[in-house]
This record gives C-alpha cells, sequence and structure tokens, in this order.
C-alpha cells in the first residue's frame, strides 16, 4: 500500500512538474515582458525638442521617439528594458540627446502605445531590425551607436553586429538570457525556453564595434558576474566598468554619465 502510494505521489509531482512547464513554455513572455500601456492619446511631456515616430512593424504600430540634440554627431539608438515606457525612458533618452546624439528609442510591441504583442524572439529581432532601418532612412545614415540596457542588452548587441554599429554600449547586461532564465527558474529545463537571445555570441561577433560595459556592483537581478564574463570576450579598444549601484540606480550614476561622456 505505501509503495503504491509512494508511485502515485511521484507520478502527480511528475503530471504537475510537466504541466507547470507546458504553461511556462507557452506564456513564459508573461514572465520576461512586462509592459505598461499608455492611452493612444497620451502626449509626451519632454525637457528636449522631440518628434513622435509611428513605425509599422509587420501586424503592430510601434511608437517611438526621435530626441533632437544640439548639434548632433551622429544617430543613437536605445533599446529599453523589460519595463517601461517611452515617457519613463524619455529621461535616459534626453540625456544620450545631451551627449550630442539624434537619439532614438522605441516602446516594443504591447509597450506605451504601442500595438501587437511580442509572441517569438523571430519577432522582437524583427523589430529591432526595423527601428534599424527606420534610423538609417530618417536620418541618413545608420546609427553611430546602439545602446541597451537589461533585456534590450542583447537586442543592442545583435544589431551592433548585425548592422556593423561602430559603437556599442550596454548597461547592466546578462550573458545570455536563457542562461540567466534557467537560473532564475531552475526547474525549468533550458531547452523550453524560447527566447535565447545569446548577448555573448552577438558581442563576440561584433568586430567592428568599440564597446562599452557598465554594470553595478550590487546588481541583485543580472549580477555582475554576467558582465565578468562577456568582459573575456571583448576586443584591446572595448572597456568594461563596475559602478556603485544595483539594478535600478545604474542609468541614475553621474560616473556612468562621465565614462560615455569619454567613451561616446
Amino acid at each position: 500500500m505505501l509503495k503504491k502510494l509512494l508511485v502515485f505521489s511521484v507520478q502527480c509531482m511528475f503530471i504537475s512538474y510537466i504541466l507547470v512547464a507546458a504553461a511556462l513554455y507557452c506564456f513564459q513572455e508573461k514572465l520576461i515582458f512586462l509592459p505598461a500601456r499608455l492611452e493612444s492619446g497620451y502626449r509626451f511631456d519632454l525637457r528636449s525638442p522631440f518628434e513622435e515616430i509611428n513605425l509599422a512593424a509587420d501586424g503592430a504600430v510601434l511608437n517611438g521617439l526621435r530626441i533632437h540634440a544640439q548639434k548632433p554627431k551622429g544617430a543613437l539608438l536605445f533599446f529599453h528594458g523589460n519595463a517601461g515606457t517611452l515617457q519613463d525612458w524619455s529621461p535616459v533618452a534626453e540625456r544620450f540627446a545631451a551627449l550630442g546624439y539624434e537619439t532614438y528609442l522605441f516602446n516594443y510591441r504591447g509597450y506605451g502605445k504601442s500595438t501587437g504583442r511580442i509572441s517569438s524572439e523571430a519577432v522582437l529581432f524583427d523589430d529591432a531590425d526595423k527601428a534599424v532601418e527606420y534610423v538609417r532612412n530618417d536620418f541618413g545614415g545608420k546609427p553611430e551607436v546602439v545602446a541597451g540596457y537589461s533585456m534590450g542588452s542583447g537586442l543592442a548587441a545583435r544589431a551592433a553586429r548585425q548592422y556593423g554599429i561602430r559603437k556599442l554600449a550596454l548597461f547592466a547586461p546578462y550573458f545570455k538570457l536563457d542562461d540567466f532564465l534557467h537560473e532564475k527558474v531552475v526547474w525549468m529545463p533550458k531547452f523550453l525556453i524560447r527566447y535565447r537571445i545569446p548577448t555573448a555570441d552577438f558581442i563576440a561577433a561584433a568586430k567592428q564595434s568599440e564597446i562599452t560595459l557598465l554594470h553595478g556592483r550590487q546588481d541583485a537581478l543580472i549580477g555582475v558576474e554576467n558582465m565578468h564574463k562577456l568582459s573575456k570576450l571583448l576586443k584591446k579598444q572595448d572597456k568594461a566598468f563596475e559602478l556603485e549601484a544595483d539594478h535600478n540606480t545604474i542609468m541614475l550614476k553621474p560616473e556612468l554619465w562621465q565614462i560615455l561622456q569619454n567613451r561616446l
């Protein structure tokens, strides 16, 4: 009797694991992406002069901003993290513009005023490509810089490799997204993770880009060891910097912007 109960318990645990794993496979977007919405008529409030963009992207419209620099030395495309709207990210974008770059950023599908939803890694990559192409057509040349924070760091690294971007800046980057997700959800097999985004592979192949990595020592979400591993792939002209910051405060640090002033 005890043996039958034990077998039954193991079977129930196995079935429960399969059901939960299947749910995570099908709905892992809920785990990765944390969109906030804005009404379609929302009016952005920025200190800098800007233009609003609506970019058609295969069944969706990506809402974006172009923030003007006084004397632009080039264009910069910024990929934000897994949460927040363009209004939330506009102070960061305005800091990039203050460095002398005409700055572009787009909300991902389902974020802010962007329509549609993220359904696969391929969709995410395709939208990133459309953003680069938009900048190239709108500004009259490909971005001088691509930058990415947290989840956006992998997209920025891929864009740098894909388009031969001259400068790449990553903030709180992960080594590979599937490694990071597996670390956070240890009982979820890596083969079930549909969003791999291998930042390490993109950095290793970005031979034409001068790369700057910045990470907070107190980052409890994406540990600084991710940057340590990425730094082993850097070229001579590339640099990695550790700051006294956590995941949410790194972009607020004055020393980060001083480093970017010198590097970009």
